[in-house]
C-alpha cells in the first residue's frame, strides 16, 4: 500500500480451522505466496475471500480476510 507517496505493509488475515494468523504484505500477492509464507502447500488446500472460492494464482490484499480448509477425499 502506497500512502503519501511512502510504501506502508498491510495485513492479511487468514482463517484456518482452529488458528488465526494474520500476515504481513507489501502490496497485492499472491494466495499461494502467503500460505507458502505460513508453511502451507497451496496444493492441500482449498481458499475462499469473501465467501468466494479463489486459487492460488488469485491475488489479496489489505484487510482482506481469506478462509483456508483443508481438502479432502472418501473413499
Amino acid at each position: 500500500m502506497v500512502i503519501d507517496g511512502l510504501r506502508r505493509e498491510g495485513i492479511v488475515v487468514v482463517k484456518m480451522r482452529n488458528d488465526i494468523k494474520r500476515v504481513t504484505i507489501n502490496s497485492k500477492t499472491k494466495v499461494e505466496k502467503i500460505l507458502l509464507k505460513i508453511g502451507i502447500n497451496p496444493e492441500s488446500v482449498i481458499v475462499f475471500k469473501n465467501g468466494e472460492l479463489i486459487t492460488e494464482d488469485d491475488y489479496v490484499g489489505d484487510g482482506d480476510e481469506i478462509e483456508v480448509l483443508p481438502v479432502s477425499s472418501g473413499g
